[in-house]
């Protein structure tokens, strides 16, 4: 792939750039290289506290890094996840995550960490430019612009290079622009719990937002074959490197080849039979097998307009636009956001093509595109498949863990293939003898009714404090569900019990109970207004030990109770789930 980074440019010379009128058509294609970001210092402590987010003096330890720093990775590709699991991009940034100042406020505008983001934008000579912005939406707390080029080769800020919280943007940076290369530095600073964002940023020229660069395709992708193209049978699709070329031959098997002709990979299930193809297609971006009747064989499971088809060595691969494998061949990467079996918890769906892997990472499970799930090692070896007695695979299109411990695999049409039949809220699968099991474990007990109920992530994850005095429990305080101290607390109440679980409710002395919503939760006067009714399961965060539960909603299923910001609401949460949305939706009562 092509990298982006513009560390040896030609010499050009400094022209001020003013004027009034638009860009001409030659300079219509102006476009600026795709974000790359730099994750800095990490948090600094600060000389002295400033008064509002994104004054100028939260910048006082910023350092922007030189451009050819090897901290700088398109947006895309950083190891910084967002909130919900999902990644930046290179066209926006898009930066969406908890901030690393702690879960409390007392570093607020005393500390900041600030996370580099940079594009170059190249002006052909005799470029009129009238404006020149960098537009904002959802930033938090602060961004400060810096330019680079043969002008300020230091980099320059002004006054109108400064974006405090939530605004727009800048003001017209116009002046500060020379024919050629701009480096353009966004420095954003985080300088207050309890999120860091920087939802877009886009730039600017002339009242227009500039595109991003296209990155030219490598030599290993097969460019012919683009989302919607009809494959033909017997027709080879070579590499743009004419490396390797990938085949639907007339009998069934899909083959890739080297430019030699010499056999490296075929469309064989796990038994070594191949999977008579008879059409192939890659609408979407999701590459299908079918056979004659039109059944689906197997499919990527990928998406996209960008994606495409590449092979390496003895590989082939879906990959995105941005250069980012979406699923490979012989399996070399993992799925986005691979766990263990430990995530397989009662409430859990399976992704099809994530890895489980067992805890000291020797055997995963996965619910494979072609419809199997299989059990391998870690050098891909097959050590047990979801076939029938005569070794067909069962075709499953979906594999869920129910909340009652029972786990199903279902057909296409959600039709159900197999059951375990195991019940419990707190069963748990285990893969570690080779094959898949689902082993029943003792039930959640309902906590002692007349202790208050004690939030994981807050009380030191711990049962309860040597203080008593200083727990923070479930309450209402000042009209709204909370976790507090200064209010009388409220009980866990044993309502009634279903095939899911055992029902249970919060209520305090005075017969008052806790309703929640998705953003809050408040007073309801009985047990029967939605909200308030929740089953007791096995605690969502793994490390908390004994004697920990979670609440999942009865009326909205695989949302669970917790805290933020002290405020008690329902959020979706599951084993995929930030490690924080996680803890804070982790309960128990005091030890006695």
């Amino acid at each position: 792939m092509k990298s982006w980074k513009r560390t040896a440019r030609g010499a050009c010379s400094v022209l001020a750039l003013a004027g009034v009128i638009g860009l001409g058509a030659a300079a219509q294609a102006i476009t600026h290289t795709p974000w790359e970001v730099h994750e800095g210092e990490g948090v600094v402590k600060l000389d002295r506290a400033h008064a509002n987010n994104g004054d100028k003096e939260a910048y006082a330890k910023a350092n922007v890094p030189a451009a050819d720093d090897s901290g700088w990775v398109k947006a895309s590709q950083s190891k910084i996840k967002n909130s919900d699991g999902t990644s930046m991009n290179d066209k926006t940034i898009g930066l969406k995550r908890a901030s690393l100042l702690g879960k409390d406020y007392s570093n607020c505008k005393k500390a900041a960490n600030y996370t580099y983001f940079q594009t170059y934008v190249d002006l052909p000579a005799n470029t009129t430019v009238s404006e020149f912005k960098i537009k904002f939406e959802g930033m938090d707390d602060g961004s400060r612009i810096s330019i680079y080029n043969s002008a300020n080769p230091n980099g320059k800020i002004v006054e109108g290079s400064y974006v405090k919280l939530n605004a727009a943007g800048t003001s017209d940076l116009k002046d500060e622009l020379v024919t050629g290369s701009n480096r353009v530095v966004i420095t954003q600073v985080d300088d207050c719990a309890s999120a860091n964002n920087l939802r877009s940023a886009t730039v600017s020229l002339n009242g227009q937002t500039l595109q991003v660069e296209e990155e030219p395709e490598s030599g290993d992708v097969i460019s012919k074959l683009t989302p919607g193209t009809k494959i033909a049978t017997g027709t080879a699709y070579a590499s743009n490197d004419q490396s390797c070329n990938l085949t639907l031959q007339p009998d069934g098997n899909v083959v890739l080849r080297d430019k030699s002709g010499g056999f490296l990979w075929g469309s064989y299930n796990d038994l070594g039979v191949p999977l008579q193809v008879k059409s192939m297609s890659f609408d979407g971006g999701n590459l299908v097998l079918k056979d004659g009747s039109g059944k689906t064989l197997w499919q990527s499971g990928t998406s996209g307009a960008d994606a495409r088809l590449s092979c390496t060595g003895k590989t082939v691969r879906v990959v995105g636009g941005d250069g980012g494998v979406k699923w490979s061949s012989d399996q070399v990467k993992e799925a986005e956001g691979s766990g263990s079996v430990d995530d397989i918890k009662p409430g859990t769906k399976m992704e099809v093509g994530k890895k489980y892997w067992n805890k000291d990472k020797t055997l995963y499970v996965t619910l494979q595109h072609d419809g199997n799930m299989v059990v391998r090692d870690k050098n891909e070896g097959f050590k047990w498949g979801s076939y029938n007695n005569n070794k067909v695979s069962l075709d499953a299109r979906g594999a869920t863990f129910g909340p009652d411990g029972n786990f199903k695999m279902t057909n296409g049409s959600g039709g159900q293939l197999w059951e375990s039949g195991a019940k419990g809220g707190n069963a748990r699968v285990s893969i570690d003898d080779g094959t898949f099991k689902v082993i029943e474990g003792e039930p959640v007990v309902v906590p002692d009714p007349t202790a208050p109920i004690l939030a994981y992530s807050i009380n030191n994850q711990k049962r309860g404090s040597a203080n008593a005095a200083a727990d923070q429990y479930i309450t209402i305080d000042g009209g709204v569900g909370k976790i507090s101290n200064k209010a009388a607390p409220f009980f866990i109440r044993e309502i009634s019990s279903d095939a899911k679980g055992k029902i249970v409710a919060f209520e305090s002395a005075a017969g008052q109970f806790i309703a929640a919503e998705d953003n809050t939760s408040k007073p309801a006067a009985s047990s029967d207004v939605k909200g308030v009714k929740f089953y007791l399961r096995p605690a969502l965060e793994t490390a908390a030990g004994p004697g920990f539960f979670s609440l999942e909603s009865v009326d909205v299923p695989g949302e669970y109770l917790r805290h933020q910001g002290y405020v008690l609401k329902l959020d979706k949460i599951d084993a995929n789930s930030p490690s924080l949305a996680k803890r804070d939706a982790t309960w128990s009562a005091p030890v006695n």
